[in-house]
C-alpha cells in the first residue's frame, strides 16, 4: 500500500467505503486499522496533526446517515411523572414506591442519566463509585430548601473525579427535596 498516506488518499477511501453504505462509525474502524498499518509499518501516527477535510468528509456522511435506526427516546415530562406517581402510590408498596419515587425526581430534576443513580443489579453494586445514603446531604434539616447530591461517576467524568448535582424544593407535588426526604 501506499504509504505515508495523504489527506486527499484518505477523503477518497472514506468516501469510497460511504457509497459501500458502510455507517460513519464502521468507517472510523477501518481509519483506525490504516493508523495501526502506519505505526506497524515504522511511520507516524498519519492522525496526529489534524485533517480538516476529512474530518468535513466524515462529518457529511454522518449527517447523510440521519439519526440512527430504533426508536427515538422521548423526554419524561411533568404529566408522566405524576402518572407514575399515581400508580405507584396504589400499589401498596409503600417503601418501594418512594424509592421509585424520589429516584424519578431526583433523575428528572438533576437531569441525571439513568446509569448514574440506578444498577442494573444488587450483585453490582460497588459503595465507591454508586450513590449511597451519605452522598445525599441537605441544606438545612429543619427546613431544607435544596439537596446535593454527589455523583461519584459520571459519564462525562472520565477521571472519577465526581460531581456534585443540587436540587432546590419546587414547593409543588413533583419536588425532589420532599421526594427524597418522604418517610
Amino acid at each position: 500500500p501506499p504509504l505515508p498516506t495523504t489527506e486527499r488518499t484518505l477523503c477518497l477511501f472514506v468516501s469510497s467505503l460511504a457509497q459501500q453504505h458502510l455507517r460513519h462509525k464502521t468507517i472510523k474502524c477501518y481509519l483506525s486499522a490504516v493508523n495501526h498499518l502506519h505505526i506497524q509499518s515504522g511511520l507516524a501516527d498519519p492522525f496526529s496533526k489534524p485533517f480538516s477535510q476529512l474530518a468535513y468528509v466524515i462529518r457529511g456522511i454522518r449527517r447523510q446517515e440521519g439519526p440512527a435506526p430504533g426508536s427515538p427516546r422521548l423526554p419524561i415530562t411533568p404529566a408522566e411523572l405524576r402518572a407514575l406517581k399515581g400508580v405507584w402510590s396504589n400499589e401498596g408498596r409503600r417503601f418501594d414506591a418512594s424509592l421509585l419515587w424520589a429516584s424519578c425526581c431526583m433523575g428528572f430534576f438533576g437531569f441525571l442519566r439513568a446509569g448514574e443513580f440506578t444498577l442494573e443489579s444488587m450483585s453490582s453494586f460497588d459503595a465507591s463509585v454508586h450513590l449511597t445514603p451519605q452522598d445525599i446531604s441537605v441544606d438545612s434539616r429543619q427546613n431544607p430548601s435544596f439537596l446535593r447530591v454527589h455523583l461519584k461517576r459520571s459519564k462525562t467524568d472520565p477521571f472519577r473525579h465526581g460531581a456534585d448535582v443540587f436540587l432546590g424544593r419546587t414547593h409543588n407535588d413533583i419536588c425532589p427535596v420532599s421526594a427524597v426526604l418522604a418517610r
